[in-house]
């Protein structure tokens, strides 16, 4: 009897172990909770430093997938679907604000999963749930372990969505490798385009402008309401002559079409942004060039060019500087860059000055005949024959000569004499809106010469 009561006793003691155990095991199924990321609207940050333009490769912490469960409403990438890796997911997330190449790499610490039972799609958006048309057209899904890369990824924001089968059942990873290597020409200040001396002609360059970056906000230019938005470069560098009257910087399509592609043949005006620097970006660093004004802009539909003119002031000779174009993050367009000098010789004589007027100018003797002979001289109007600069009143008046609704602001003086040691008279000639009026002055010194005959 008193066996039969310690065996009934035991069992009692048993059955209540089993349904403890079996309890506690309950307990740990129940209560596996899915991972923080399970969500869309709970994806984890993936940080780059620096503001989002740090370079270099970026991990996230592991995320286990085994209680990761899928969302209502998401929806796959259709590689991701056919594959069958549509039964659960986890989502990580960030940013890049201006054009870089991008690798994103799908990994785990072990070998628990196996190859074939996860993979993962990347979206260009912030927005909760992304769909397919917000699948990146340049970071392909890919339907196992492995990575996906692209030298030329927009700016923006970017969800990565790593989904699995049942059988993927522990903890993963997601790299982001990080270059402002785009490929694209002339995007860095090191890689400026170099004109060279520019001589007296156009000089142009065209390029394609979808892959341009900035190195970081540093690059922004202010001249914008929002600065961001034209996150993209181009570097150019010139070097003035030795002399020069003007130099015209320009921007424009390439003339391969009428307008710019992207304007669907109308005649939409872009605007793009630019910057001068004194000194050569290729050996200088940006904070050491000397900028020339504030950021500035300049628009083109494509076919008429946007332009610049800098006067023979405004540039030293024989000195480098440094273009930056700024391009919106959205257009992707090639592009030409022309640089227009004119002027290649100073007048020979800008001023009524008998010690200043070399030959040819200063004819000496007309030389006579019955039947009469065509002296004549060649010479410019440089930058040097402006009134305002030649200070020779009351000859050559800061403000102009007005004739005929026009102004003649630029001089050029020769001298003869009639006859040898008689009396000499000279040649003014003034010119604006290229239209000349001259006239004859009676010599009596320095910028006391007033006309005594005018040839209007």
């Amino acid at each position: 009897m008193k066996m039969l009561e310690y065996v009934a006793s035991n069992c009692k003691k048993n059955k209540r172990l089993f349904f403890t155990a079996l309890s506690f095991l309950c307990i740990g199924i129940c209560k596996a909770q899915a991972p923080a990321n399970d969500n869309c609207a709970s994806a984890i940050n993936i940080p780059i430093p620096n503001s989002g333009y740090g370079l270099g490769t970026f991990t996230s912490l592991p995320t286990n997938l085994t209680a990761a469960t899928v969302q209502t409403g998401e929806t796959y990438a259709p590689a991701i679907f056919v594959a069958a890796l549509d039964k659960k997911s986890v989502w990580y997330k960030f940013s890049i604000p201006t054009i870089r190449a991008v690798r994103v790499t799908l990994t785990q610490p072990g070998t628990t999963i196996t190859a074939g039972d996860a993979g993962f799609a990347v979206y260009q958006t912030s927005n909760c749930l992304p769909n397919n048309a917000d699948i990146s057209t340049k970071l392909t899904p890919i339907v196992t372990f492995g990575n996906t890369y692209h030298p030329c990824v927009p700016s923006g924001d970017y969800l990565i969505q790593v989904s699995a089968n049942l059988n993927a059942n522990g903890p993963i990873t997601i790299q982001l490798e990080i270059s402002d290597q785009t490929g694209a020409a002339y995007d860095h200040p090191n890689q400026a385009y170099a004109f060279g001396t520019v001589g007296y002609y156009a000089h142009r360059i065209d390029f394609n402008t979808e892959c341009q970056s900035i190195e970081d906000a540093t690059e922004l230019c202010s001249a914008f309401a929002t600065p961001t938005d034209y996150n993209k470069t181009a570097w150019l560098t010139f070097k003035t002559p030795s002399y020069f009257d003007y130099i015209a910087l320009q921007l424009s399509g390439t003339g391969a079409t009428s307008y710019f592609p992207s304007n669907n043949s109308q005649p939409i005006k872009r605007t793009f942004g630019y910057r001068l620097y004194k000194g050569d970006a290729v050996t200088t660093p940006i904070s050491s060039l000397l900028p020339l004004g504030n950021c500035d802009s300049l628009q083109s539909d494509g076919y008429y060019a946007g332009y610049r003119m800098y006067k023979c002031n405004d540039f030293d000779t024989g000195t480098t500087y440094s273009i930056q174009i700024f391009i919106k993050k959205d257009f992707a367009d090639d592009i030409r860059i022309g640089i227009l000098t004119g002027g290649q010789v100073p007048t020979k004589a800008p001023k009524p000055i008998l010690a200043d007027v070399p030959a040819p100018n200063a004819i000496g003797v007309l030389p006579f005949s019955a039947a009469g002979i065509m002296t004549s001289i060649d010479d410019v109007w440089g930058c040097n024959s402006r009134h305002n600069t030649t200070v020779c009143n009351p000859a050559l008046p800061d403000t102009g000569i007005v004739y005929n609704g026009g102004k003649y602001n630029l001089s050029s003086f020769a001298g003869f004499y009639r006859m040898a040691g008689k009396w000499g008279i000279y040649c003014t000639i003034k010119i604006f809106r290229w239209q000349y009026i001259g006239s004859i002055s009676s010599w009596i010194g320095c910028c006391a010469v007033y006309p005594i005959y005018q040839l209007y």
